[in-house]
């Protein structure tokens, strides 16, 4: 997860790579921080909560 650069409007970004486990980086100056985060602790970074696609794979594959 991510927060947006003061450029561009609030939010957060996630980007997941299910097979090798590896963060991607889209443009290393407005990376703020990179954490690994567990199912529980999703809302933490993303309070609005994920695309809903993604939120129902996420809650089947992962452990909670």
């Amino acid at each position: 997860m991510r927060p947006r650069s003061a450029s561009r409007p609030a939010g957060a970004q996630s980007r997941q790579h299910r097979l090798d486990r590896t963060a991607g980086i889209g443009d290393a100056e407005e990376i703020a921080e990179v954490a690994w985060v567990g199912h529980g602790q999703i809302a933490e970074y993303v309070p609005y909560g994920l695309f809903e696609p993604v939120q129902d794979y996420l809650d089947e594959v992962l452990p909670r």
